[in-house]
C-alpha cells in the first residue's frame, strides 16, 4: 500500500511538472509576443512623433509662403486693397507652422535649419512689408523684386531642407520598424516551434509515465 501511494504521489508530481512546463512555455511565448508588439509600437510612434509632424509643418510653410509671394506680386500689379490682409493671414499661418516645427526638433542639424528659416523669413517679411507700404519707381521696384525673390528662394530652400531631413529620418525609422517586425515574426516562429516540440516531448513522456503503472 505504501509503495502504491508513493507511486501515486510520484505520478502526480510528474503530471504537475508536465503541466507546469507547458504553462511556462505558453507564458514565455506570450511575454515575447507582447514585448515585440510594444517595440514595434514604439518604432511606429517615433515616426509619427518625431518626423511626420515636422514634414507636415514644412509642407504647410511652403504652401503659405507661395501664397504670400503670389499676393505680393499681384499687389504690385493692381494694388488691390484686400491683398495686405490676405498677406497678414498667410504670415500668421506660416509663423504658426514654424512654431510647431521649432517645438518638434528631434534630428541632428534641425536646429540650424530652423534658425536659418527664422532669419530668412524675417528678411522676407521686412522686404514684403516695405513693398506693401511704399510705391517705388521702376528702378527701385526692379531692385526690390530681385531682393524679394532671393529671400523667397532662401525661405523655400530652408523649408525643403527641413522636409527632406525629416523624410530621410522617417525612412530610417520605417526601416527600423520593418526590422523589428521581421525579427518579431522570426523569433516568434522559433520560440513557438520550440514550445511545440518541448510540449510534444513532455506529452509523450507524461503519457508513458501515466500508462506504465496502469
Amino acid at each position: 500500500a505504501d509503495e502504491s501511494a508513493e507511486r501515486e504521489k510520484e505520478t502526480r508530481r510528474k503530471i504537475l511538472l508536465g503541466y507546469g512546463i507547458a504553462l511556462i512555455l505558453t507564458a514565455t511565448v506570450l511575454i515575447w509576443a507582447v514585448w515585440n508588439l510594444l517595440s514595434l509600437g514604439r518604432a511606429s510612434d517615433a515616426i509619427l512623433r518625431n518626423n511626420y509632424r515636422s514634414i507636415i509643418a514644412a509642407s504647410s510653410m511652403l504652401s503659405a509662403l507661395d501664397l504670400q509671394y503670389a499676393d505680393i506680386t499681384l499687389f504690385l500689379s493692381n494694388h488691390d486693397p484686400s491683398i495686405p490682409g490676405r498677406f497678414r493671414a498667410g504670415e500668421s499661418d506660416f509663423l504658426m507652422w514654424l512654431g510647431r516645427a521649432a517645438d518638434n526638433i528631434t534630428e541632428p542639424g534641425e536646429p540650424e535649419i530652423i534658425a536659418s528659416l527664422q532669419r530668412s523669413y524675417a528678411r522676407f517679411l521686412e522686404q514684403s512689408n516695405r513693398m506693401l507700404s511704399e510705391k517705388p519707381d521702376e528702378t527701385g521696384l526692379s531692385n526690390s523684386l530681385r531682393a524679394l525673390s532671393e529671400s523667397f528662394r532662401l525661405v523655400r530652400e530652408n523649408c525643403i531642407r527641413l522636409r527632406e531631413l525629416n523624410q530621410a529620418a522617417m525612412y530610417r525609422s520605417s526601416a527600423t520598424a520593418r526590422h523589428v517586425a521581421s525579427h518579431a515574426v522570426i523569433s516568434m516562429l522559433v520560440i513557438g516551434l520550440a514550445a511545440i516540440l518541448l510540449g510534444l516531448g513532455f506529452s509523450i513522456v507524461l503519457a508513458d509515465v501515466i500508462v506504465r503503472p496502469v
